[in-house]
């Protein structure tokens, strides 16, 4: 194993790369911050499953899941917000039983003659979610805020991990492609009211 070196008083973690291999600027809101957690979730995952310590990895990939569902659900309650011309509410909790609800009807008018089954299935994913972690901290810490340990929620004992990404993918494919779509809508929409459709 290769030996770390120690820290040194001029180690900088953010440096300037050589020219080659800079990142070019961008704007943050381009980023899509659910899909990059996403794939970051099944990164830790692939990891876990090859080195066969899910254990130390589940946590970690769960949060990075429901981080990227909570963005996504928050991103389609604030399109929604647009396309229904009210002004964009920045939301600071984390909390995905309050969100679903916000954003479904995104989903119910967006797609009226829409299949009544996924938005139950995509209910009760998020719903999954919401009860081994309803506030977004069970994931992150290890200890809850008195310092007292986390127990294992039944739900996780056992779990099929390739099962877990497949249906994560599906689930993050729905909602990013709903954004997706009500962002098309509004470009549309744009279009129209400046006479160029």
């Amino acid at each position: 194993m290769d030996e770390t070196p120690p820290l040194t008083a001029g180690d900088r973690l953010f440096r300037t790369a050589h020219p080659g291999a800079s990142i070019l600027p961008f704007d943050s809101t381009d980023v899509p911050y659910s899909t990059l957690y996403h794939e970051a979730g099944d990164d830790l995952l692939a990891k876990a499953a090859s080195q066969r310590v899910s254990s130390f990895f589940l946590f970690p990939a769960l949060y990075c899941y429901r981080h990227a569902v909570e963005i996504a659900l928050k991103d389609i309650i604030a399109l929604w917000d647009r396309i229904q011309r009210r002004e964009p509410e920045v939301r600071r909790h984390h909390k995905l039983s309050t969100l679903w609800p916000l954003a479904r009807p995104a989903f119910e008018d967006a797609w009226p003659e829409g299949d009544p089954e996924v938005l139950d299935a995509l209910r009760n994913l998020i719903s999954e979610l919401d009860v081994v972690d309803p506030d977004g901290w069970h994931f992150r810490y290890g200890v809850d805020r008195k310092g007292r340990g986390r127990e294992l929620p039944p739900e996780l004992e056992g779990v099929d991990l390739s099962n877990l990404a497949l249906v994560m993918r599906n689930l993050i494919w729905t909602l990013s492609g709903t954004a997706t779509m009500l962002e098309e809508y509004m470009g549309h929409r744009a279009d129209q009211e400046c006479g160029y459709a």
